[in-house]
């Protein structure tokens, strides 16, 4: 499973996807404590109980930053 999130000033849109490509969720979040802990939660429940199993990829104006 991966996270990609599109940047934006004032949210972001995520999508999760399988080791096949195929979208399992996708959100917006805020550019917030709050939308990243929703991001977190949706991470966790999708994963074995753990966000931080997930690599996740950010886009932004700059470049595309990830972490695994």
């Amino acid at each position: 499973m991966f996270c990609e999130i599109d940047w934006s000033d004032d949210h972001h849109d995520v999508a999760v996807v399988d080791d096949n490509g195929a979208v399992i969720a996708q959100l917006r979040i805020g550019n917030d404590a709050e939308g990243f802990g929703q991001l977190l939660e949706t991470l966790a429940e999708l994963g074995s109980g753990s966000a931080r199993e997930v690599p996740v990829a950010i886009e932004t104006l700059r470049a595309c930053w990830s972490h695994r």
